[in-house]
């Protein structure tokens, strides 16, 4: 039933982890349908790199992208924000990717593939709060320019997303 409403549908989005979808309704098979759908996948690393297998939600996403270190309760700890940030950054994200593949598709008569990361998302919205936090090879522009107390992290993997960012003395 799903394949037959993608086949005449505009737009699919799913959010299942990477390859969950193959073979029954994964990009390949729904665009042998309906070569006009744009098809809009929002995963947590995105659908290729190292990552991709992993499995997150909204919180560790937050986490792993250094926004809890920016979202501090009285006690100065990190503290868990009262919306789903990562969700909603990545859904805007997918959407003007959307938009922009409509445009395209009016142009051209081809639908499209979009792959959102939430990560990534979250990075992008938080770069110019993050980014002075970030070590040298995620933020090469910014890192160079921040307080040496801002620039520490502890990291457990060599990926930038694996660090856990400290935000530096306020006083």
């Amino acid at each position: 039933m799903l394949l037959d409403l993608c086949a005449t549908a505009d737009i699919f989005v799913e959010s299942f982890r990477p390859g969950w979808l193959r073979g029954w309704c994964d990009y390949q098979t729904v665009r042998a349908r309906n070569p006009r759908i744009i098809y809009c996948s929002i995963t947590a690393f995105g659908q290729f790199g190292p990552y991709r297998d992993r499995p997150a939600h909204d919180l560790a996403v937050e986490a792993l992208s250094g926004v809890l270190s920016v979202t501090q309760g009285r006690d100065g700890q990190p503290a868990i924000p009262g919306i789903p940030v990562a969700d909603y950054m990545s859904a805007m994200q997918g959407l003007a990717g959307v938009l922009m593949a409509l445009h395209r598709r009016h142009t051209t008569g081809q639908g499209d593939y979009i792959d959102i990361s939430m990560h990534d998302a979250m990075a992008s919205a938080c770069a110019n709060i993050l980014g002075p936090r970030l070590p040298r090879s995620a933020s090469p522009s910014r890192a160079t320019s921040a307080r040496p107390a801002a620039r520490r992290f502890t990291r457990s993997m060599q990926p930038a997303m694996e660090a856990t960012f400290v935000l530096p003395d306020r006083n």
